[in-house]
C-alpha cells in the first residue's frame, strides 16, 4: 500500500479479535529487518491479535519484508518472539509534527511458537473480559 493511501479499516479484513488504545499504550516493539542479528530499531505498539500487529515507527517499512520481533507488552515479564510480515504501511494521524514523518504499519505474524500465542491470546482475552465495550473487535 502507497503512504498516501488509507489504511485497512474495513471490519471484514479483520479476521481475529484484538485490543488496541490504553490496553497497548505502554508497549512496545523491538524489531529488525531480515535478520534476526540485525541492528534493532524501536516501535510503539497500536494493536494486537493472535494474527498480527499494527505499530507506530519514525521510518518507513517497505510492505512484504520480514521482521524479527520482540513484542514487550505492559503485563507478561519477558518479550513474545515472533517472525512477521509487513502487510501494510500508512502515513500516520498520530503525531502532527509537521518536521517528522510517522508511519502506521500492519504485520501479519508469519511464525510464532505455541507458548507465546498463547501469551497474546490470554491478554487479549484478559483486557476484552475486563471492559467490552472499550476495546473494538
Amino acid at each position: 500500500m502507497d503512504e498516501n493511501q488509507d489504511g485497512p479499516s474495513e471490519m471484514d479484513k479483520r479476521k481475529t479479535r484484538r485490543v488496541k488504545g490504553a490496553v497497548v499504550e505502554y508497549s512496545n516493539v523491538e524489531y529488525s529487518i531480515g535478520d534476526e542479528g540485525a541492528s534493532k530499531k524501536i516501535a510503539f505498539l497500536k494493536d494486537l491479535s493472535s494474527g498480527g500487529l499494527a505499530m507506530f515507527v519514525t521510518e518507513p517499512v517497505e510492505e512484504g519484508l520480514e521482521l524479527y520481533l520482540m513484542i514487550y507488552l505492559s503485563g507478561p515479564e519477558t518479550p513474545i518472539m515472533a517472525k512477521g510480515e509487513v502487510v501494510w504501511q500508512q502515513k500516520s494521524n498520530y503525531m502532527k509534527d509537521a518536521s517528522t514523518k510517522h508511519y502506521d504499519v500492519g504485520i501479519k505474524f508469519l511464525e510464532i511458537n505455541d507458548h507465546n500465542s498463547s501469551i497474546v491470546a490470554q491478554y487479549i482475552e484478559e483486557y476484552l473480559e475486563e471492559d467490552k465495550d472499550e476495546y473494538k473487535l
